[in-house]
């Protein structure tokens, strides 16, 4: 499935999606339905196409980078900084994550080496300055849920994040 697929199943959905996606965010995070219904996503891999899940299994590289931005305080903290991605330039896609309470971000990157996908990783951390960041998902065979958005965000003709002369990501 290429990525422009991928946006119209979470932008749009189809009924089972939208009903585990509606189901997950009534459900505790910590509970085992929670984890059930999770678990039962697609599991997308925007940052390439992999023999196996692991970052050795990169057969080859999207030329994307997912990133996660979690633990928002509130609702309206989130929205401020959808917007604000939006408006940013090297943003290909945003959208709500599966739980309602972070933000999945999709920039374009140089296709990359698995090490090199961290070197641009890090520089995106940076470019992105937020405090939502969540630095755990640097690895390239990064799995991102598959999720429920009407209001997801596409820019097929963003620029390309090459993670040298970028400045910070304020607009």
């Amino acid at each position: 499935m290429n990525v422009v697929d991928v946006f119209k199943l979470i932008k749009d959905g189809y009924p089972e999606l939208k009903a585990k996606i509606s189901k997950l965010r009534q459900l505790d995070e910590e509970s085992e339905q929670y984890k059930q219904v999770k678990s039962s996503l697609l599991a997308i891999m925007f940052n390439g196409t992999f023999n196996e899940r692991n970052d050795n299994g990169l057969i080859d590289h999207s030329g994307l980078c997912i990133l996660d931005f979690d633990d928002y305080p509130d609702n309206k903290t989130m929205v401020e900084d959808k917007a604000r991605f939006k408006a940013m330039s090297v943003v290909f896609m945003v959208f709500i994550s599966p739980s309602n309470k972070g933000l999945k971000v999709v920039v374009k990157i140089p296709p990359s080496t698995k090490e090199e996908h961290k070197r641009r990783f890090k520089a995106l951390k940076n470019y992105f300055d937020s405090e939502y960041f969540d630095t755990s998902s640097q690895n390239v065979s990064r799995v991102c849920f598959e999720s429920f958005d009407p209001e997801a965000y596409l820019n097929e003709f963003c620029e390309t994040f090459n993670g040298i002369t970028e400045e910070r990501g304020h607009v």
